[in-house]
């Protein structure tokens, strides 16, 4: 329920079709959504039931491929690739986090 949790960020996919919610603690959840380009309505597309155990505050799509999606902030910058055909949103490899780095944002580069 959006009115009982903290927006940190949102992005839609540069083709429209997707919005991706972040929320910020207790849940730190992400959600996404599909979005009607008719009626402009949302439906919840997949939200995983995992917490992500830190707090992202930065949520972007690639400019180029709309099922990836990356998220930074809290020292990490984690990546997913959203599978339509299955309704799931799996870790990438390339999670990154160091000693002594804290990533707060992220941008894509062409």
């Amino acid at each position: 329920d959006a009115a009982k949790i903290e927006v940190t960020d949102m992005a839609f996919s540069r083709d429209g079709n997707f919005l991706a919610v972040l929320a910020g603690p207790p849940s730190c959840s992400l959600s996404v959504y599909t979005v009607d380009s008719h009626t402009h309505r949302l439906t919840l597309f997949l939200s995983p039931s995992e917490q992500f155990g830190h707090h992202l505050r930065h949520i972007s799509f690639s400019p180029t491929n709309p099922e990836i999606i990356c998220g930074s902030g809290g020292g990490y910058c984690v990546f997913w690739t959203m599978d339509s055909a299955t309704v799931t949103l799996s870790p990438l490899e390339g999670t990154s986090t160091a000693p002594n780095t804290r990533f707060t944002s992220h941008q894509w580069m062409p």
